[in-house]
């Protein structure tokens, strides 16, 4: 009976899935302390600075039906981390789709695309502003098992914003030091200057991850929709990021604006412009 008693808590432990998850947290990170290069592979490793197609960064924001998920559905070899069921409206689209619906989720598919074979050229991030919820809901329960939330639902404190800010910036650095094509897409705000009244449109998130991603890409642009002699039509209106070196070759590799655009467009654009750099 009491082998029979131990066996059972084995198979209890082996079916906890926080035991599981944190198993195989520990498995990733010892193969990444663990790796190591080959000494005989260095020299053929080493390639003059800017030779190859390097990975694409792109950020996009606008508003909900812009058309930011049917632009990631134009992609070849894509795959869109959904986090808000935006791809069930895609029709005739080659990309698949992965559905998230949790902060732990998010964080597993990352890892498996940075460790296994997939095939794909290319990822979607779809919404970084639904992600950054998730992330809120994480915390938050985190919060409230430590019973450090403040009264009102789902709204964290200042350390809570600051935690936030950390951990969207880590998965988000993580995403970008993959060896694929990454896009970003986000809802949008509003903000109006008090003093000109002029409004400025941001990507829906906070602004210290803002200030951060726009950093972190290639290019950046809002999508809206236009009306036409043809009838409407998607523009996407660039603006300069962090990253985009000043110089007057550069700047002219990107357009002010692209009509209807697709994927494999911004893709061509954006290494277009980095050979005119």
């Amino acid at each position: 009976m009491a082998k029979k008693h131990r066996d059972e808590e084995e198979q209890d432990e082996e079916l906890d899935p926080s035991e599981d998850r944190a198993l195989r947290e520990r498995e990733v990170a010892r193969s990444l302390i663990s790796k190591h290069l080959d000494y005989k592979a260095i020299p053929s490793m080493i390639k003059p600075v800017g030779q190859g197609n390097q990975p694409c960064r792109i950020l996009i924001y606008g508003t909900t039906d812009m058309g930011k998920t049917r632009l990631a559905g134009t992609g070849h070899k894509t795959l869109i981390m959904d986090y808000e069921n935006g791809t069930r409206f895609l029709r005739k689209s080659q990309a698949k789709v992965m559905h998230i619906s949790t902060w732990g989720e998010a964080v597993d598919m990352h890892w498996w695309v940075r460790n296994e074979k997939h095939g794909f050229a290319s990822g979607v991030l779809d919404t970084v502003t639904t992600l950054q919820d998730l992330g809120i809901d994480f915390l938050s329960g985190q919060a409230l098992l430590r019973k450090t939330i403040t009264t009102e639902p789902k709204l964290l404190n200042r350390f809570g914003w600051q935690r936030l800010t950390k951990i969207m910036m880590d998965h988000l650095v993580q995403w970008t030091s993959l060896p694929m094509d990454m896009i970003f897409l986000a809802n949008e705000k509003a903000i109006e200057n008090e003093d000109t009244g002029e409004v400025v449109y941001y990507p829906a998130i906070t602004p210290g991850v803002t200030n951060r991603l726009l950093r972190m890409v290639d290019l950046s642009g809002r999508i809206v929709l236009k009306d036409g002699k043809n009838g409407v039509r998607t523009r996407i209106y660039f603006r300069r990021t962090k990253s985009m070196p000043r110089n007057k070759r550069r700047v002219e590799g990107f357009p002010r604006f692209v009509d209807n655009a697709t994927l494999p467009k911004l893709l061509k654009l954006v290494r277009k412009g980095e050979e005119n750099g």
